[in-house]
């Protein structure tokens, strides 16, 4: 039989306190160990679309912190700022996308702010000349929606690329 994980044994602790406040859904010990494990960077998403970048011929930076909202990846060859962005953490509006119904205002209004501090990135980097694409993690879940998300990303990367040559040839 296989033994419980600590997020499981932290939640049956929790459930079996008499206190009220230890006997909310999760505790908080339990919440606090979930979370910790939720990671930012180096994400599967993140790695398919680096290998898409690198297949295209491109370098590139990770989580450039000269840039606001630190791009999961910079091509400083085509000024362009790459962001993987989960679905739930970003609030795209997509299927995928399901807040759950017993969220606090304080999980709503942190997922809200993550929007408009994505907005408010994305308007800056604009403002500086660097091109904003965003790649949501709802178009890689199925094969066939990689397919079709690998192949229209790959197509803007050589639109991009032909404009730039394009402005370089005009600068000489």
């Amino acid at each position: 039989m296989k033994k419980p994980g600590k997020a499981a044994m932290l939640l049956h602790e929790a459930k079996e306190s008499e206190d009220p406040e230890e006997k909310e859904r999760l505790g908080k010990e339990a919440r606090s160990y979930i979370m910790s494990r939720i990671r930012g960077k180096d994400t599967s998403p993140e790695l398919l679309v680096r290998s898409w970048v690198r297949e295209a011929g491109y370098r590139y930076r990770l989580n450039d912190r000269r840039f606001p909202g630190s791009p999961d990846i910079y091509v400083p060859r085509l000024r362009l700022a790459i962001f993987v962005n989960g679905c739930f953490w970003h609030l795209h509006e997509c299927q995928s996308t399901k807040v759950p119904s017993g969220a606090s205002p304080y999980w709503l209004m942190k997922l809200e702010r993550n929007k408009e501090r994505d907005r408010w990135n994305y308007k800056k980097l604009d403002e500086m000349g660097i091109r904003v694409l965003v790649v949501w993690e709802c178009e890689l879940r199925t094969k066939s929606l990689r397919e079709k998300t690998m192949e229209a990303f790959l197509s803007s990367l050589k639109e991009m690329d032909a404009l730039a040559e394009g402005k370089q040839n005009e600068v000489i």
